[in-house]
């Protein structure tokens, strides 16, 4: 739980708003410098070439993965990318970040024609605004990450956050699905 000096519990809408503003006043080349650390540690949790990785397409001053991606394709993973319809959100493959459309809410998704994606327990590189120690997450509020993992319970999730996200613990509800890992530029937690 966070608790604010007065000694009342921090909600997660103040989580979020702490997060979001923070994450507007990064300087580019401390966020570049962050990005690349990010990747190194993420490095140990590739899987094979062939297999199925998903992942999201970083927009808004989220922990980038623009080099993550490109770098699971050079190594021959299939990566897979979110598309929302409506209030659902499925992953289609990419061969490169060049078959990605503006989508919903701007952010950047796989065009019409990307193969779905089919992998039963894939490596889901999870964006957050904020987790915790112990493997929770905090979205941006809309449930597209928990309708999904809901639907696909076994893969295995990893968040990708730098450290000013990173919370000793917050208040949760039954339908959120921990984190197996919690990649920061400094370190990586495994929870599960």
């Amino acid at each position: 739980m966070v608790i604010h000096s007065s000694g009342s519990q921090i909600s997660k809408q103040e989580i979020r708003a702490y997060v979001l503003q923070k994450r507007r006043t990064l300087l580019p080349e401390e966020k570049q410098r962050w990005d690349e650390a990010l990747l190194e540690r993420l490095h140990p949790l590739f899987p094979s070439a062939g297999t199925a990785v998903y992942a999201y397409t970083s927009v808004r001053g989220e922990a980038s993965t623009e080099y993550l991606i490109d770098e699971l394709l050079k190594r021959g993973c299939q990566v897979a990318l979110p598309r929302v319809f409506g209030r659902e959100m499925r992953f289609f493959y990419v061969t490169d970040r060049s078959q990605l459309v503006a989508g919903a809410y701007g952010i950047p998704e796989p065009a019409d024609g990307c193969q779905e994606a089919d992998a039963p327990k894939a490596l889901v590189i999870t964006p957050g605004v904020g987790f915790s120690k112990d493997g929770n997450r905090i979205g941006y509020g809309a449930g597209y990450y928990d309708r999904f993992f809901a639907a696909e319970p076994d893969h295995m999730a990893v968040g990708l956050c730098y450290g000013f996200q990173l919370f000793p613990a917050f208040e949760t509800e039954k339908h959120d699905k921990k984190m197996a890992y919690i990649v920061t530029p400094e370190q990586t937690i495994k929870v599960l």
